[in-house]
């Protein structure tokens, strides 16, 4: 999915905004830049698509759903340790194994095997073969996206109209690093880091996000701000998210967590702003196709990602005010900040 950029842009630029009172890309300094780096990034949906469909029904159009999702998207940037990187649930199908269930099991062997046995099997586990699916750095992995807008009443530090959104990253499998090769390690990791953000934000490109949340292990870093600012080439500013390397928990800022280090001592060769957004919820574009597919085996699959104690279920199977998560698709009071 790479494209060309023109000569005449030149090298664009990542913005630190490490101060906690940093407002984001509106109170960036240009004498605070870090690195030096080229993203092209994903431009607004076709201007041609009707702006009053609402295919999921939540009150906020497939149109403005998209542009909030591809304006605040993050940039991921993996550590250098990193040899597990995302995968789409097709290429999970394609690597083959089966859903168990009771005294049932059904074999996959790619997307609609695995949607067909995901749906008959619904709370089951699967079991993939092999030992890694470890994808591979310069695939265009998607990033599986949801936007949930917050009702009227529902406000943060004066504003309101506000809508969470949803970033997801599918990993064949979690291998925490510090305890290798005996340490804990489970079949299919699904990552995540929530962003909220003003409706009225859409197509601004100096509005800052309201809150970052990054998580990882159970746990958050909750902010304002990002650490850094990678700038495309719409001249939208998307926030860096640094992930451990093999257990994947996503972090503010670049370090070590309890499982593996998050440094910043590698990036993302492949660009991942140019990655597709895959949406979990209905949308007019994952009406047909692999998007289809992928998208009913999120919303109706109850089961584990994996045949190990710490396999999780996907992310839209869980019901955690502070996680942003659901076992079906919520209304919009189901969230709130003080839990978090």
């Amino acid at each position: 999915m790479r494209r060309a950029v023109p000569m005449l842009l030149g090298a664009l630029t990542v913005f630190s905004a490490c101060a906690e009172n940093a407002v984001g890309p509106a109170g960036l300094n240009p004498d605070q830049d870090r690195v030096a780096q080229s993203e092209v990034g994903v431009p607004p949906p076709d201007p041609q698509l009707p702006n009053t469909i609402d295919t999921d029904g939540d009150g906020l159009p497939d149109t403005a759903e998209e542009i909030l999702l591809r304006q605040f998207r993050p940039s991921w940037y993996f550590d250098g340790q990193e040899f597990i990187f995302p995968i789409s649930i097709a290429q999970w199908g394609l690597a083959t194994g089966s859903i168990s269930q009771g005294s049932s099991r059904i074999p996959y062997n790619n997307l609609y095997t695995l949607k067909n046995a995901a749906l008959s099997l619904s709370r089951g586990v699967m079991k993939p073969t092999g030992f890694f699916i470890v994808g591979n750095r310069e695939d265009d992995a998607p990033v599986y996206v949801d936007a949930v807008p917050m009702p009227e009443t529902f406000s943060v530090g004066g504003k309101n109209e506000l809508v969470w959104l949803h970033y997801y990253l599918f990993f064949g499998d979690d291998a925490k690093l510090i305890l290798w090769p005996n340490g804990l390690r489970h079949r299919g990791d699904w990552e995540h880091i929530c962003i909220l953000v003003e409706r009225s934000a859409a197509g601004i490109r100096q509005r800052a996000p309201v809150k970052l949340h990054f998580h990882h292990h159970g746990d958050l870093d909750v902010s304002s701000t990002a650490y850094a600012w990678h700038a495309d080439y719409w001249g939208y500013r998307h926030p860096r998210v640094y992930v451990e390397a093999g257990a994947h928990g996503m972090y503010r800022n670049p370090g070590r967590g309890p499982v593996g280090p998050h440094n910043s001592n590698a990036g993302s060769p492949d660009n991942p702003l140019d990655n597709p957004l895959r949406f979990m919820a209905s949308h007019w574009s994952t009406r047909f196709g692999q998007a289809k597919d992928e998208k009913e085996i999120l919303q109706r699959y109850r089961g584990k990602w994996g045949d190990s104690g710490g396999s999780p279920k996907g992310p839209l199977q869980y019901n955690n005010s502070c996680d942003h998560d659901y076992v079906k698709r919520p209304r919009s009071f189901s969230f709130r900040l003080s839990d978090c």
